[in-house]
């Protein structure tokens, strides 16, 4: 692989990165549709974008892009988030083996790990909020969760 195609890919994953980030800042409008912004910004970062399929699983909650295939060109990495398991997987379809045997790049295992890591801070985070306030983000109403707990927690 040349220099400048090593260096694509970095800014590949850099850019995905950045924009999970964003995403799980944002997480106090719900689990659910967080983890469904996360699954479709995941294959941005990978080497065959346009290939890879996403799913984020953490307990009872699974969310996954419309082109999720289970293969054996899968890649996953483990969530724990306070007693609740799950991972987050990006596999390609089988008809990849004609066109990379070895689809995943090792800078992509550490990306998918740092991913997941973050998933489980960001939902740690909110799980805390809403055991200490009562509150349950996502649900329709005028203020915010964080506004409700804000006030009940004062």
């Amino acid at each position: 692989m040349s220099t400048e195609r090593l260096l694509r890919e970095r800014v590949k994953e850099l850019q995905c990165l950045f924009e999970i980030s964003r995403v799980l800042r944002q997480i106090d409008a719900g689990l659910e549709p967080t983890l469904a912004r996360v699954v479709e910004v995941i294959p941005r970062g990978f080497q065959y974008p346009e290939r890879a399929g996403t799913r984020i699983r953490i307990g009872p909650v699974s969310r996954q892009t419309g082109g999720f295939t289970d293969s054996r060109f899968r890649l996953s990495a483990s969530i724990g988030v306070q007693g609740d398991t799950g991972s987050v997987d990006v596999c390609y379809p089988a008809e990849m083996a004609g066109i990379d045997p070895d689809p995943f790049l090792p800078e992509e295992v550490r990306l998918l790990e740092k991913i997941a890591g973050e998933i489980a801070l960001a939902v740690g985070s909110l799980r805390s909020a809403e055991r200490r306030c009562g509150a349950t983000p996502g649900r329709a109403t005028s203020e915010s969760w964080k506004t409700r707990c804000n006030r009940s927690c004062s």
